[in-house]
C-alpha cells in the first residue's frame, strides 16, 4: 500500500523531518498548502512514496539530512 508523508524542511536546523502522512497524495498536499506554505522557517518541503513502514520513512529522511 502506498504511503504519503509531507517532509519539511526548517530553517532553524537546516534538517529535514516528517510533518504529516497519509495514504491520499492530495490530502497530504492539501496540509502543506494549508498548514506550511506560507510558514516562516520552511526552506523547502517534498511529498514522498513508500510503504507505511515508519523505518522506512525515517532511513530516506535520514539520507536526505546526510546530504546537508
Amino acid at each position: 500500500m502506498k504511503y504519503y508523508s509531507l517532509l519539511i524542511k526548517h530553517e532553524f536546523t537546516n534538517k529535514w523531518s516528517v510533518e504529516f502522512g497519509d495514504e491520499d497524495r492530495d490530502c497530504v498536499k492539501w496540509e502543506y498548502e494549508d498548514t506550511f506554505k506560507n510558514e516562516d522557517g520552511v526552506l523547502a518541503h517534498k511529498i514522498i512514496c513508500t510503504d507505511m513502514s515508519q523505518k522506512v520513512i525515517n532511513e530516506y529522511v535520514d539520507n536526505l539530512n546526510k546530504r546537508n
